[in-house]
């Protein structure tokens, strides 16, 4: 059975059918979350303002991508350690929340712009043979706010 079916469309032969009807719940959807999408309030607190010369942490994490941030995670488990998360960058934009707009992150400000070094015969498209490595600066891993209290992002 066709979802579709009997939906009055106001703009006949324009989006016609279920892709039509997908494309544009699609559309909707995205309208409708885009006051969450980006948001600082689903990223921890960033207390990198309230470290001080002399504040002791049990481990520090460098890197707070999809190994860093899992690895962080585990070690906040036990409430007696103190676990410095290090990530250069800082809230991700909106870009960064939806998958597919994957690509459209490289070689902006939430890139580190690397590239890989020439190789003859390779990345034979790219200005003087070099692909672009894309490598985000972003919050990886498990869901961000599951992070215990001792757990800080600096």
């Amino acid at each position: 059975m066709d979802p579709s079916a009997g939906l009055v469309d106001s703009c006949p032969n324009n989006l016609e059918g279920f892709s039509g009807y997908m494309f544009l719940t699609l559309i909707n959807t995205l309208m409708g979350a885009k006051c969450s999408l980006g948001s600082p309030n689903q990223y921890p607190e960033d207390f990198g303002p309230k470290i001080e010369d002399g504040d002791f942490f049990d481990f520090i994490v460098v890197g707070a991508g999809s190994g860093g941030s899992v690895v962080a995670n585990k070690l906040s488990e036990n409430k007696d350690w103190k676990v410095l998360v290090l990530e250069a960058g800082g809230y991700p934009s909106a870009t960064s929340d939806t998958p597919a707009l994957l690509f459209s992150v490289i070689d902006s400000k939430e890139d580190w712009q690397f590239q890989a070094e020439y190789e003859e015969g390779s990345c034979l498209a790219f200005k003087n043979q070099r692909c672009k490595w894309p490598r985000g600066k972003f919050l990886g891993g498990r869901k961000h706010n599951t992070y215990n209290n001792n757990s800080h992002e600096g």
